[in-house]
């Protein structure tokens, strides 16, 4: 990754009409590539209560980008 193909994404959750929040946790997976194709899984929790599991998971998010091209070493 370059720093032009940097960004920021936040994942926030709105509990019961209160305002914003940010998810207590989010988990980048790893940066994949297949077919010319590079993804990565981003998985969030968007809040913990007792005996919820630690690796559960209620919001998946894939992002997927061309391998080549202008600027990734391609044409």
């Amino acid at each position: 990754m370059t720093p032009e193909d940097s960004r920021t994404l936040a994942l926030e959750h709105r509990p019961c009409g209160r305002s914003r929040q940010p998810n207590p946790r989010t988990t980048p997976g790893p940066l994949t590539e297949h077919d010319g194709v590079r993804s990565q899984l981003l998985t969030s929790s968007d809040r913990h209560w007792p005996g919820k599991p630690l690796d559960y998971v209620d919001f998946v998010l894939r992002l997927d980008r061309p391998a080549t091209g202008p600027g990734r070493g391609g044409g």
